[in-house]
């Protein structure tokens, strides 16, 4: 089992690491690079992009990040996913297991949740590569295992580094927190071993509990930092992301709570809650109807898409619906198992082999519908990553651009075409569209297919080099 979870980890970097020399992934990847490590040059969440980003996200949880940034660049927030993939694949065996599901069966179940379409949609991150939310599934799946086993230090650690990935996940971890609290006390009151009274005590799991209220607790809090740090520069404000229905603005967390007292309709009827619904059946193959109770704890999920009016299946929104997708479907396989092969099952074995190869059909249909909504994973399963750039057109941009690594200083200012990003020193990079109050650029990298970058190219640089349609620019007199 931690074999096939190392494998799949490792299948997953490879793909990855393959898209990134690719010259595939831009500015996300890179902006969470200097998060991540600029609390060691004495600027805490400070990025070259936007500025002070407390002021957009509670990213508290990115200065962990630079354990893998610092001694492996942006590449090693890349590896960090090929290893929470292998830990989710971990997570969800034990999960099983604590359930009471032999290995075979409890190995298959949590390869299938790992490897499911959706599951791999949210690691690919075409485009940008990284985003911190793409650890949501992850953190919730191990927050689910810690309160099923009512660990209260597990669970409480967990819960905190989740919360403190974002300003909205606290909603994850309080609908998670929800689900268990369920799940044990049915599974407990359908115990008819114990007293009734013994077991409405049993059935009430504490810890799960506790990180309810610490999870509604930190929603007020989260918001407070958000607005207590005023956007500047290029920073567009937390607040000012919400596109409202009806036209109003909101500045503050009480706006927030009045705008959904008057659009909490709105918001049960919007495309996002609707796509989510499909979402939740295809991605339990349908096992969500035996915890149907279940999408009253997992809806809110789907606030913050609807606050700001994006797609819900972009990668990082998607993130924490499917953590709690990826939980309710855990559970659901281990009700159906049970309720297959429980002892006090009387169905007989034709009707058992029925049920099982029901449940065959359901997963086959629900991996199927996966696969049409996410065509693009098919590059993950056959490990064809895209290729921004041909490889001897790669080849041309590495030679030139070594030039640069060789030449620049530490600390002198780069700017870099879409695709480029990769050669120019992550913590000296900034955005060629965001230059208002930033320091002159020493270095242009540059790729002919884009448009001139402010006029840099053509008064005060001179040409170092070119090759092929890649140029490489440095400032006459810095």
């Amino acid at each position: 089992m931690f074999a096939g979870a190392v494998a799949l980890g490792a299948w997953l970097f490879a793909y990855k690491l393959r898209s990134f020399l690719g010259l595939a992934y831009t500015s996300d990847l890179f902006q969470f690079s200097q998060l991540a490590t600029s609390w060691l040059r004495g600027h805490f969440l400070v990025d070259n992009c936007y500025g002070d980003h407390l002021s957009i996200h509670t990213y508290f949880f990115c200065p962990l990040l630079a354990a893998v940034v610092v001694p492996f660049g942006p590449a090693g927030l890349l590896l960090l996913l090929g290893i929470a993939l292998g830990a989710q694949m971990v997570g969800l065996f034990k999960i099983l297991r604590h359930l009471q599901l032999p290995v075979p069966a409890a190995a298959g179940g949590a390869a299938l949740v790992s490897a499911m379409p959706f599951s791999l949609h949210v690691y690919q991150d075409i485009i940008y590569g990284f985003h911190v939310e793409l650890l949501v599934p992850v953190l919730g799946i191990w927050l689910a295992y810690f309160l099923l086993r009512r660990s209260w230090p597990g669970a409480l650690l967990t819960a905190l580094v989740l919360i403190g990935v974002k300003e909205e996940e606290p909603l994850i971890a309080g609908s998670i927190a929800t689900m268990v609290i369920a799940e044990d006390f049915l599974r407990t009151m359908l115990d008819r071993t114990a007293p009734k009274r013994r077991r409405w005590r049993a059935g009430f799991n504490l810890p799960a509990f506790a990180v309810l209220v610490l999870a509604l607790a930190a929603i007020p809090v989260l918001l407070h930092v958000l607005r207590t740090h005023a956007p500047q520069g290029y920073s567009p404000g937390s607040f000012g992301r919400i596109r409202t229905i009806d036209g109003s603005s909101i500045d503050q967390e009480m706006g927030v709570v009045a705008y959904l007292l008057d659009n909490g309709v709105a918001w049960l009827k919007s495309a996002q809650v609707v796509k989510w619904l499909g979402l939740v059946l295809g991605c339990t193959f349908g096992l969500i109807l035996l915890r149907p109770h279940f999408l009253l704890f997992g809806v809110g999920t789907t606030l913050i898409s609807w606050l700001v009016q994006d797609d819900l299946f972009w990668s990082p929104r998607l993130a924490p619906p499917l953590a709690f997708i990826e939980v309710a479907a855990i559970l659901g396989l281990a009700a159906a198992f049970h309720g297959a092969t429980g002892k006090n099952n009387q169905a007989g074995r034709p009707r058992r082999v029925l049920g099982g190869l029901t449940l065959l059909v359901a997963i086959a249909a629900g991996l199927v519908w996966q696969f049409r909504q996410v065509p693009a994973t098919a590059s993950v399963y056959l490990q064809s990553p895209p290729q921004a750039v041909s490889a001897e057109a790669r080849r041309q941009a590495d030679e030139l651009f070594t030039q640069y690594r060789q030449a620049r200083r530490p600390g002198e200012a780069v700017i870099a075409s879409t695709h480029l990003f990769r050669y120019a020193d992550y913590r000296s990079l900034f955005w060629m569209d965001r230059l208002a109050g930033r320091p002159t650029p020493v270095w242009v990298l540059w790729e002919y297919d884009e448009s001139p970058a402010g006029g840099a190219r053509r008064d005060g640089y001179r040409l170092v080099g070119q090759a092929g349609r890649f140029a490489l620019f440095r400032l006459s007199s810095p």
